[in-house]
């Protein structure tokens, strides 16, 4: 065991070495019906744009995938100094949806509606802390815990 992460610290050390060194790792999460995490995969990227065409520019930014209904959504980057992305990736016909923002007291922050395939939640006027977004489209929810910075 000890030879096998010796040899693959090596493989590291000299892949940097050779300027090789890996850009973007991206989360990716499954979840049950009640909202708790069931799957957690990392897929190491060999460019530094995910799929959505957003750049990482801090490491520490992630860009959160999930689903409501058959819609698939992503929302970037989190954590945040000012806003959050949301972008659709499902074809559809007519999008009727709505953002809500809560804070960890669970009232009601701001309310928003969007019709587009990409919008921006504006988050600039709350304070540094921990939020949670709730996005319905066509009838279908899901939440998101978005950390401003």
């Amino acid at each position: 065991m000890n030879k096998i992460v010796i040899f693959l610290m090596l493989l590291v050390v000299c892949g940097c070495v050779a300027g090789q060194t890996v850009n973007v790792m991206q989360r990716e999460y499954e979840y049950d019906e009640a909202g708790n995490r069931i799957v957690r995969k990392v897929v190491i990227l060999a460019s530094s744009s995910t799929s959505s065409g957003y750049t990482a520019e801090n490491p520490e930014t992630e860009v959160f995938a999930d689903k409501a209904g058959e819609i698939e959504l992503l929302l970037y980057p989190n954590p945040t100094t000012a806003h959050i992305n949301l972008e659709i990736k499902s074809n559809v016909d007519k999008i009727d949806g709505n953002v809500l923002i809560y804070n960890v007291n669970s009232a009601e922050m701001g309310e928003q509606s969007f019709s587009a395939l990409q919008t921006e939640i504006d988050l600039s006027r709350f304070a540094t802390g921990i939020y949670f977004i709730t996005v319905i489209i066509n009838g279908e929810k899901t939440t998101w815990k978005v950390v401003k910075k």
